[in-house]
């Protein structure tokens, strides 16, 4: 591994009202994989039920699974 800095995961609380990804989230993503950081260490802290999540957190639902997909590739592109 290049160096010893890692992005561990985090609550963003920027998730949509039902817990899917948004734009927040690609940029938030984006900017783990500019920092320099060699590890990022999943990235999102997800609730796994709608009941335990904090806020705006993300929920880990089939139907996100798209969403968060998206928002990874948006991560993965610079911002024109």
């Amino acid at each position: 591994m290049g160096n010893r800095f890692c992005a561990l995961p985090m609550e963003g609380w920027d998730g949509t009202t039902d817990g899917a990804p948004t734009d927040l989230v690609a940029r938030r993503w984006r900017r783990f994989g500019e920092s320099g950081a060699k590890l990022i260490w999943g990235g999102e802290a997800v609730a796994v039920h709608p009941d335990g999540r904090a806020n705006h957190q993300l929920v880990g639902r089939r139907r996100h699974h798209r969403g968060a997909g998206r928002a990874a590739n948006r991560a993965g592109r610079r911002p024109r």
